[in-house]
């Protein structure tokens, strides 16, 4: 049977759209949670080749690395720098995820769920960091706390679902994806003015001290 005559397997498809939308909003999260499933969830069964990422070696760093980033988020400076950083780290992760959730697939099928993988976390990831933003620039700083709330709650429900339930997951990515294609615009336009406002603000500043 060639490739192009394989069927994808349902749980391989959702893993690889929903573990890759998740790894946007969170991929830390994500990480630990495929770990924690296979360490404390029983008979799980992880699709394609996932498994690998379920041991020690990845769990502890990846909840390490989650307690930085929920603590660094809370802060305007760090924050915007950290999701600067993860614009690349987080579509990375979200490729090889969708990646090894192919894993009986053959190569070229499974490099194009990567790129989709990785375009899906990009845009999550894009959606996120500038609401992000918007809000650090307004100096609300109980909404970036409830924003963190929220995203990792997102990114762990559809994490389980991913997993476990295909035809949710897929459902919540849909949404999810709609989502990301109505508030993204207007976002990136509010990060833009928010952006020009602090260039401004600088160089005020700067000139004031001249």
């Amino acid at each position: 049977m060639g490739y192009d005559e394989m069927p994808i397997p349902l749980s391989a498809v959702s893993a690889c759209l929903g573990l890759a939308f998740a790894s946007g909003l969170n991929c830390y999260a994500v990480l630990a949670l495929i770990a924690l499933s296979q360490r404390f969830g029983g008979d799980v069964s992880l699709p394609g080749q996932i498994e690998l990422l379920a041991r020690p070696v990845i769990l502890w760093p990846a909840a390490a690395l989650y307690v930085v980033e929920f603590g660094v988020d809370q802060r305007r400076r760090l924050g915007t720098a950290w999701d600067a950083m993860h614009a690349f780290v987080r579509p990375c992760v979200g490729a090889g995820l969708a990646f090894l959730a192919l894993g009986p697939m053959p190569l070229i099928p499974r490099l194009a769920g990567a790129a989709v993988g990785g375009g899906l976390a990009f845009a999550a990831h894009g959606t996120k960091a500038s609401i992000r933003f918007a809000a650090r620039a307004r100096g609300q700083a109980r909404v970036t706390v409830f924003l963190s709330l929220t995203e990792d709650l997102a990114a762990a429900l559809l994490t389980f679902l991913a997993l476990l339930y295909p035809v949710p997951a897929l459902a919540m990515v849909a949404a999810g994806g709609v989502t990301t294609a109505l508030i993204l615009p207007r976002v990136l336009v509010a990060f833009a003015r928010a952006t020009s406002r602090t260039l401004d603000s600088v160089i005020s500043r700067a000139k004031a001290r001249q």
